[in-house]
């Protein structure tokens, strides 16, 4: 449900994404720019995520597992929603002005409820996933920024492939789960499953860097909106690595 949907490279002295090409001629410059967009969806994912909380710092308190169950069975359906939201602005990239900070608040509700879940059965756990999910963001930017990890096109192809190949596996154990089979490298906490986490946690991060690369190859005379496209990839990205060091920080719990 949080995979990246990734952002199409850009090749001057045209862009073509989604099958559109604008002209860079043509390309009326963003009032706003993508930095400045992905701050502000940073921010509503950030109040959203803590007014979640505060809502139910009482209940978080006291034990009260049913009403944290009820809002986790609740911010599902919100994380559907975020996901639709982002194949909206895939293929629609005209409306991300709009539905990319929607996008940040449902997205932000559905990790809440997750993480509200994790950490009334294990305290602190929320914290250290966005200690480490705001690490990991550093260091990737700085990697990339200092030229240590460059996104060449094996590398690229190396990123899309594992991600795509993620994609297809929860795809099957889906379609698995509904006639009763669980794949146990997914569901189980043994190492195969922990194991599995660390690796999907691990292409969540490579893919900060295409990232990255594709924000700052792209991010020149733009239409406006195509900013908030670029902002809302990189969310997607960061709301699905948060995800993946959540579950694997619960399955090393669990374990």
């Amino acid at each position: 449900m949080l995979m990246p949907f990734g952002n199409p490279m850009l090749k001057l002295p045209s862009l073509r994404i989604n099958g559109q090409e604008f002209k860079k001629k043509d390309a009326a410059k963003g009032k706003i720019s993508t930095v400045t967009a992905s701050f502000i969806l940073f921010c509503v994912v950030m109040l959203t995520f803590a007014s979640v909380w505060n809502a139910f710092s009482d209940e978080l308190a006291s034990g009260d597992r049913e009403s944290i169950q009820q809002f986790l069975n609740f911010s599902f359906a919100s994380g559907v929603l975020a996901f639709s939201l982002a194949f909206i602005s895939y293929y629609k990239p005209t409306l991300s002005p709009y539905t990319a900070p929607f996008y940040a608040v449902f997205s932000a509700v559905f990790i809440a409820g997750l993480s509200l879940s994790a950490e009334f059965r294990f305290p602190g756990i929320a914290l250290l996933t966005w200690v480490i999910t705001a690490t990991v963001f550093l260091l990737m930017l700085s990697g990339y920024k200092l030229g240590i990890i460059k996104a060449s096109k094996k590398y690229r192809a190396g990123v899309y492939a594992a991600t795509a190949s993620i994609a297809l596996i929860y795809m099957v154990s889906i379609v698995l789960t509904i006639f009763g089979f669980k794949i146990p490298m997914i569901h189980d906490a043994g190492i195969g499953s922990i194991l599995w986490s660390g690796f999907i946690a691990t292409i969540a991060a490579l893919n900060l860097v295409v990232d990255f690369d594709n924000i700052s190859r792209i991010d020149r005379d733009i239409p406006a909106y195509m900013h908030w496209r670029l902002a809302l990839g990189l969310t997607v990205t960061l709301i699905w690595l948060y995800f993946s060091i959540l579950r694997l920080l619960v399955k090393i719990k669990r374990s």
